[in-house]
């Protein structure tokens, strides 16, 4: 005896400006499209920097929903601001009371406005309560527009864990305003291009000679350049999921993982004060010195990696590591946790060129702590010194 069904899935990921305006009907026709009841409940779930940081956004989402045919919900959920969230049980639990008090049932949306630490822990509970409530993911980061809300994972952490306890969850919509980035500090706007790094070196080869060619812009934060990263850099997102990308994790090989095993250990490590992006980059530098070093990776091509995440001051929180350098214990532990975060063998995506890698059961600890030390130890005057000679004989 046999049960045996599948199941598709589609959402839309809509670029957009203004997206609570009286006159920009992308979201309400949506969800009218969307209803599956007569008196469908419409609840915000909203990182609390986004909230202070927008004191409008209250009054424009009430006066938006006024003439609709949603029991919209005045009382807006405050989340704390970032990764705070994810590390707090006591928010979990009035997240649920808040839906039990307002009857917020399956038939009802959530709409979730923040980062990607927002959009997580709000995903997690959306999807947990009444085993899945519909949601709509409005991210406000760079780095939760072109990666972390574009899938399907939810997750809080446990104990020092990243990611410990988590699900999936299909949003209904992903809804990007680069409006909302406007109000980004310098060091979150830019820790998001280490995504966009990261999957033109697994992926896209053309990608990161753009990046690299725009890095000048970036730096800046030209809009018609962050605007074409973010798009770009969500596009190839999207089209690996789409494309067999195995977006349920069902595998041991994640290749969006790269740069990521050692990343959330310096993330905990450091109580959350590097940015999840910031980590990234770390962990991208040290993946492919390391590529480098065991002949995997050649000379030129780790030397535009390394000039690219210097450039684009991504490495600046590098001496969180001067802490972690010597132990082996917890570079165990990182491999560790990243294998049972995988739930099978331990695999992990290493560079052979840019836009290519190879997966690896195995990292040798010596080289690896080799590699931190590099980091460490390296000037930063010499990278101003190959930025004053950088030519395009170097990037091409």
């Amino acid at each position: 005896m046999n049960c045996e069904f599948s199941v598709n899935y589609k959402y839309p990921v809509i670029f957009s400006h203004d997206i609570f305006a009286k006159n920009n009907l992308t979201l309400l026709n949506f969800l009218e499209e969307n209803k599956t009841s007569s008196n469908s409940k419409v609840a915000v779930f909203v990182d609390k920097n986004i909230y202070q940081l927008y004191p409008m956004l209250k009054t424009n989402l009430i006066d938006y929903f006024k003439s609709s045919h949603f029991d919209f919900i005045t009382d807006f959920f405050i989340l704390h601001d970032g990764e705070h969230s994810k590390n707090d049980p006591h928010l979990l639990n009035r997240a649920y009371r808040y839906i039990k008090d307002y009857k917020i049932d399956r038939h009802s949306f959530i709409i979730s406005i923040g980062g990607g630490a927002a959009n997580d822990f709000t995903g997690f509970v959306s999807s947990s309560a009444h085993r899945g409530i519909k949601l709509v993911r409005v991210p406000t980061t760079v780095l939760a527009q072109n990666d972390a809300s574009i899938g399907v994972k939810n997750a809080i952490n446990f104990e020092g864990s990243k990611n410990f306890i988590g699900n999936f969850q299909v949003p209904l919509l992903v809804l990007n305003d680069s409006n909302f980035l406007k109000t980004l500090d310098h060091a979150n706007f830019i820790s998001g291009y280490a995504e966009s790094i990261k999957i033109s070196l697994i992926k896209d080869r053309t990608f990161f000679k753009w990046i690299e060619t725009n890095c000048t812009s970036l730096k800046v934060e030209n809009t018609d350049a962050v605007n074409y990263l973010i798009e770009k850099t969500a596009e190839l997102h999207i089209n690996h999921f789409s494309n067999s990308g195995d977006a349920f994790e069902t595998g041991n090989s994640r290749p969006l993982d790269f740069g990521h095993w050692f990343a959330h250990k310096i993330e905990s490590v450091s109580n959350f004060k590097v940015l999840h992006g910031e980590a990234v980059a770390i962990g991208i530098y040290l993946d492919s010195l390391y590529s480098l070093k065991i002949g995997s990776l050649d000379d030129k091509s780790f030397a535009r990696i390394n000039f690219l995440l210097h450039s684009l001051g991504l490495l600046k929180k590098k001496y969180h590591l001067e802490r972690i350098k010597n132990k082996d214990s917890i570079m165990f532990e990182a491999l560790n946790e990243f294998q049972e975060h995988l739930g099978g063998e331990l695999s992990i995506p290493l560079l052979t060129s840019i836009g290519s890698f190879e997966n690896t059961d195995y990292i040798d600890i010596e080289i690896y702590k080799e590699c931190i030390k590099n980091l460490l130890t390296k000037a930063d005057h010499e990278i101003r010194n190959q930025e004053q000679s950088h030519s395009t004989d170097f990037l091409y």
